[in-house]
């Protein structure tokens, strides 16, 4: 079995491992080194650090996939795609010799795009799905060839969320591999969304009063995985991990929306480490 994996995120090193451990894998395609951190430190992705940690020689990173890639892909037979971060032209997708096939963690075609277990939370949903797809040139529009339904838990933020589901993919895809294509289910175009890309205004709660607070509390646990949403007080920042509903002010930093308040409960302030609020001296 001739596997390829693109993939860029830490979202993808959970199938990265078992593909390799169960099937070993031909090469790896993933983003371009970067600056990092305040140091401006040029730092490899998460996925060329994996690759290169179970000794895969093979690990590319175009700016774009020329045609040697074609090439490279005529004799594979399952090129994984998991958090890649880059649209695939039709001519990648159509030279692989067997199928392109994509992670996608949402209930699809509910969330289509860049940000789906994010705007999942954001949404307010008690459940999602995480599903492999086959690979077309539209956005995440593909047939659903493996899927598994997932209870949202209280406890559960989108950092929480892209741990679980990072394994749950990888067991869907090994899986799918190991026993083939059995259902297809075709989305119904018609009712699909997209998950827009987190931009980083939206992390600033100060002007959230037109929100009800159980919308606010979504997006405290939606937006996790960017940093965590944050109010500022006295020319100081709070980032805000967890967080209530109150029908009162409990702290200086609640959050007042129509129907009451969000009460922070961990919060992370300015040059400071995680605190619980009932610790911390205003």
């Amino acid at each position: 079995m001739k596997i390829a994996f693109f993939g860029t995120s830490s979202f993808g090193e959970s199938t990265l491992k078992e593909l390799h451990k169960q099937y070993g894998i031909e090469f790896v395609v993933t983003g371009l080194a970067k600056p990092a951190h305040r140091g401006k430190k040029i730092v490899n992705t998460p996925i060329f650090e994996c690759a290169k940690s179970l000794g895969i020689t093979r690990i590319y990173t175009p700016e774009k996939l020329t045609q040697e890639f074609e090439e490279y892909l005529q004799s594979i037979e399952y090129a994984v795609v998991v958090s890649y971060g880059k649209i695939l032209p039709e001519r990648i997708l159509k030279a692989v010799k067997g199928k392109f096939i994509n992670l996608h963690p949402s209930s699809l075609p509910l969330f289509r795009g860049a940000a789906p277990i994010e705007r999942t939370l954001e949404a307010g949903c008690n459940e999602t799905v995480v599903c492999v797809i086959n690979m077309q040139k539209e956005l995440d529009a593909g047939e659903i060839l493996i899927k598994e339904k997932y209870k949202i838990l209280e406890s559960d933020n989108a950092i929480i969320l892209h741990e679980k589901f990072s394994k749950i993919g990888a067991n869907l895809i090994v899986n799918l591999i190991k026993n083939g294509i059995n259902n297809v289910e075709i989305q119904d175009n018609s009712k699909a969304t997209y998950a827009k890309k987190i931009l980083k205004q939206e992390l600033e709660l100060q002007c959230v009063s037109k929100l009800y607070a159980n919308q606010v509390v979504n997006k405290i646990r939606a937006f996790a995985s960017y940093g965590y949403c944050f109010v500022f007080w006295e020319n100081k920042r709070f980032k805000i991990l967890e967080a209530k509903i109150s029908t009162m002010q409990l702290t200086p930093i609640d959050i007042k929306c129509i129907d009451g308040f969000v009460s922070p409960l961990l919060i992370r302030p300015e040059g400071k480490g995680d605190i619980k609020i009932s610790d911390y001296q205003f």
